[in-house]
């Protein structure tokens, strides 16, 4: 399940489990069924004295039948706002399956929030038939609808709560430990938390964490006029490990922050299956789109020579397919080759090629990637975990 980390104050994060597509659809369905439950006991009440002679269309508004649909409607369509905030962040259907609204910074969401979720349901749900924020989940880094990412709400299970990470300064050492460079001390926590998240990414075979590292080393190194040289991973481990057998020595506290620009600019989160195959969805229909608007135009300016030409290729085996793999190979060829590794599918979902250490791709990388997508059964690679044409050219989609 999806690890929401919010960093805090203190240099240290805060862990939270984000809460499962299904038990969201699940905690709707139920809140669905409430308010239509209420809806159909309260209009059958008021079904039943639309025959009284008291009431009526016609009548003040205590008595006027259209008065009580509104008033009997209004629960209904507060009900979500209603709840959440007087069940600190829950429905009926969210305390029913265990999760919960909370802020993007852990605690409790203000009315604010609250009124920028609710709101937002008219568009996430009413006029997209939920697929606004069935498509807004999948796609969001930390498994938001748009209307969470507006307000700056999560939705995590209500079971868990924050949880400290591994990413804090502390690392147990033993009493023989003897510091090698004293002048870690001019460093900062957040910058000892930067080293630990980097040698994890490294330990965890992530993309470009070894670029990461050896440039993380070279600052630290550069900053601290340490002139002995050391692979760039046992230098990091022992950078830390300086530092926490010396922080008790520390008289101030640094704000040097030497890291923090390298793990904010190149983190690379790779995209989801679920962002891939949309890419491969709205790229496929844009590409169709185009494929008939450009015959189309053609066959109209060349309407003698297209006839003669659409019969030559039909009478060749495969030729067809072939013309429409090359062109569908263009495709991607024109867009990655220029906007150095985005389509038009992964504008919209935020997510971008690059090279497997991070880097931009090249024009070459972006053409041999175009090129692989025209060999046979390169679509049925993406149901693995790296497609044909990623593996090939050694780069990866990641999240923007």
């Amino acid at each position: 399940m999806e690890k929401i980390t919010i960093p805090t104050a203190f240099n240290i994060d805060l862990e939270f489990e984000a809460a499962g597509l299904l038990q969201r659809i699940a905690a709707w369905l139920i809140d669905a069924a409430v308010t239509g439950l209420y809806l159909y006991i309260a209009y059958e009440i008021l079904e039943y004295y639309e025959g009284d002679e008291y009431f009526g269309n016609d009548y003040p508004i205590i008595y006027n039948i259209q008065s009580w649909q509104t008033i009997i409607f209004a629960p209904a369509l507060l009900y979500h706002l209603a709840c959440e905030v007087w069940m600190n962040g829950q429905t009926v259907g969210k305390k029913i399956c265990g999760i919960r609204v909370v802020s993007e910074n852990g605690g409790r969401p203000s009315l604010y929030q609250y009124l920028v979720r609710w709101v937002s349901r008219f568009t996430d749900f009413t006029c997209t038939l939920a697929f606004g924020a069935a498509y807004g989940y999948m796609i969001s880094r930390k498994k938001q609808r748009p209307g969470d990412i507006a307000a700056g709400t999560l939705v995590i299970k209500s079971s868990l709560q924050g949880s400290l990470t591994d990413d804090t300064t502390f690392t147990e050492l033993s009493d023989a430990y003897q510091a090698k460079y004293a002048q870690v001390l001019q460093l900062s926590d957040a910058d000892m938390n930067s080293i630990r998240r980097l040698l994890k990414a490294y330990h965890t075979h992530q993309p470009g964490s070894s670029a990461r590292a050896d440039r993380a080393a070279d600052l630290i190194r550069e900053a601290l006029h340490i002139t002995d040289w050391k692979a760039s991973i046992p230098f990091l481990e022992g950078i830390l490990k300086d530092y926490n057998s010396l922080s008790h020595l520390q008289t101030d506290v640094s704000t040097r922050n030497l890291l923090t620009e390298i793990e904010e600019e190149s983190t690379l989160i790779p995209a989801t299956p679920g962002q891939r195959f949309l890419n491969f969805l709205i790229d496929l229909g844009a590409f169709y789109l185009f494929y008939i608007v450009f015959f189309s135009y053609v066959s109209v300016l060349l309407s003698g020579v297209t006839n003669g030409l659409t019969n030559w290729v039909r009478s060749i085996p495969l030729m067809p397919w072939l013309v429409y793999m090359i062109f569908y190979a263009m495709y991607y060829m024109l867009q990655e080759v220029v906007t150095r590794g985005n389509s038009f599918g992964k504008l919209i979902t935020r997510t971008r090629a690059l090279n497997i250490d991070g880097s931009p791709i090249s024009y070459k990388t972006a053409i041999y990637r175009s090129l692989a997508r025209a060999v046979p059964f390169a679509v049925v690679s993406g149901l693995g975990p790296r497609p044909w044409h990623d593996k090939w050219t050694n780069t990866i989609v990641v999240k923007r």
